[in-house]
């Protein structure tokens, strides 16, 4: 029967075409994507606040904001040439994302050899979760991008003892920390596996030496620069900002901070939204217990991979009959250290998400194209002529023509609530700053005014907390919220917003 890949491999293009065809299928996905976003994404908001104090050559203030600054600074950059800044920062996460998919291909081209790579990138190009986070206003899209470089410089770095590509790694994963605090995560294994492989590999204590500093010079710098800087904005040694405002209470805004978002939305500046303070939540998350964490990590996993991915795993499972070699020990190596990475922020923060979980599962895409080729070959000669479309120029043309019909309108259920912060928006602003509440931070960014989160509290609750909190006005459409507010004498209805059968108030 041969080899598992052998009926997907058939004559394949050159890899510079199969990597411009995956990067063109990888760009129109998300490029549509973007196009049916009804709402941004919820976070999306803060990256444009800090983009803007960028373009504003605001730095200290982008810094102290908890999100990592390269992917605003690159939105900010984009934004200069002259294009609006939400669009700026969605067309650097659509790149970037799409450029994620081209450095997959060549990660599982080394790793994994061919079909494995053109079908692995395949399965990432179109994967709903891969379309989904890099086609918005996140950084999913550059952290991407950047965590594999990394994985596939450190896998050659290792591979070939190479101290060009260590140093790669190490910048890289430095990169991918000024993108988001776990990035740096990809130096630490491969500095921590290079013993191991000095000694299988046989480089020489004086090699392995020169190696580790290598990597370890070139994060250690990426890293002890934003550490620097973040000194610089805040006055504290700290290499992140994003536990400590986790941790931290909320706290009102500055009122003259307000009232110079105030005069700004009615001077007509409208769309410099991210001038406004946001308040965060009052109720952040917090951790759970270890059998909760590992349910969540499961369960979260397990609707991050899809159905078709699980079975890829599971079949080259069997395929393998559990080897792992060199290539396992690098790979799952990584994805073990991140669900350990994963585990820690359940149990302080009570919280992971898809977007937390995708960077390490996508370089694992290489053993589900395993898997699935060898379900295919499995076939056979009973489907001699679809085996002759197992190949990738006619895989990558029906998955391009299937594109609009994959990837359906998002957070549609969203857009009464945006209607509702839009109608508000319009609105005078009063004599006095005028703060708006609701669930995540896109609400205050629709309505140009400052923010409360009331993530986190229950109903009844509501009416006393938006009297304590100096609340003015409301938006939501969680039908509880409204039924309570509305039984409130202190409290009317003064708009209602309707959209996509969903209604706001």
């Amino acid at each position: 029967m041969g080899r598992p890949g052998d009926a997907l491999r058939g004559g394949p293009p050159s890899p510079a075409s199969l990597g411009l065809g995956l990067a063109v299928l990888a760009l129109a996905s998300r490029w549509w994507s973007w196009q049916q976003t009804a709402v941004v994404f919820n976070d999306g908001p803060r990256f444009l606040r800090q983009a803007q104090a960028i373009l504003d050559g605001q730095w200290a203030t982008a810094l102290a904001e908890p999100y990592h600054p390269l992917y605003a600074a690159l939105s900010a950059a984009v934004a200069w040439l002259g294009v609006g800044l939400e669009d700026a920062a969605a067309w650097v996460s659509i790149t970037a994302g799409s450029a994620a998919i081209v450095v997959l291909f060549a990660l599982l081209r080394d790793a994994f050899g061919s079909p494995y790579d053109w079908l692995g990138a395949l399965l990432a190009a179109i994967h709903p979760r891969a379309v989904e986070f890099s086609s918005d206003v996140q950084s999913e899209g550059l952290y991407l991008a950047l965590f594999l470089l990394a994985v596939m410089l450190g896998w050659r770095a290792l591979e070939r003892g190479s101290l060009r590509a260590a140093a790669g790694t190490g910048g890289a994963a430095a990169l991918a920390f000024w993108t988001r605090p776990e990035g740096v995560g990809v130096a630490l294994w491969a500095a921590a596996l290079a013993p191991w492989w000095a000694w299988r590999a046989e480089w020489g204590v004086a090699h392995a030496l020169r190696w580790l500093a290598a990597i370890g010079v070139a994060a250690l710098v990426g890293v002890g620069a934003y550490t620097v800087a973040l000194h610089g904005a805040t006055g504290e040694w700290r290499a992140t900002q994003k536990k400590a405002v986790a941790a931290s209470p909320a706290t009102r805004p500055d009122p003259a901070a307000i009232e110079e978002g105030r005069r700004a939305t009615s001077s007509g500046e409208a769309k410099r939204v991210p001038e406004l303070p946001a308040l965060r939540t009052l109720r952040p998350r917090t951790g759970t217990g270890v059998a909760g964490a590992l349910e969540d990590l499961w369960t979260t996993a397990r609707s991050t991979a899809r159905v078709v991915v699980l079975v890829g795993f599971a079949l080259a499972l069997v395929a393998l009959r559990g080897r792992c070699g060199r290539r396992g020990v690098w790979l799952l190596g990584l994805a073990a250290l991140y669900c350990v990475l994963l585990m820690w922020l359940l149990l302080t923060a009570g919280y992971v998400s898809r977007r937390h979980i995708l960077p390490p599962l996508l370089p694992l895409f290489g053993y589900a194209a395993l898997g699935l080729a060898a379900l295919w070959a499995s076939t056979g000669g009973r489907v001699e002529r679809l085996r002759r479309l197992a190949t990738p120029a006619p895989l990558l043309i029906v998955a391009m023509l299937a594109v609009p019909f994959q990837i359906q309108p998002r957070r549609i259920d969203k857009l009464a609530e945006r209607n509702a912060a839009e109608w508000l928006a319009a609105q005078p602003p009063g004599a006095a700053p005028e703060t708006v509440a609701g669930i995540g931070g896109r609400i205050g960014y629709y309505a140009q005014r400052p923010m409360i989160d009331f993530r986190g509290f229950g109903a009844a609750e509501l009416p006393d907390a938006f009297i304590t909190h100096g609340v003015d006005f409301a938006i939501s459409d969680r039908a509880e919220w409204v039924a309570v507010l509305k039984r409130d004498p202190r409290f009317e209805i003064v708009h209602e917003a309707e959209a996509a059968g969903y209604r706001a108030f």
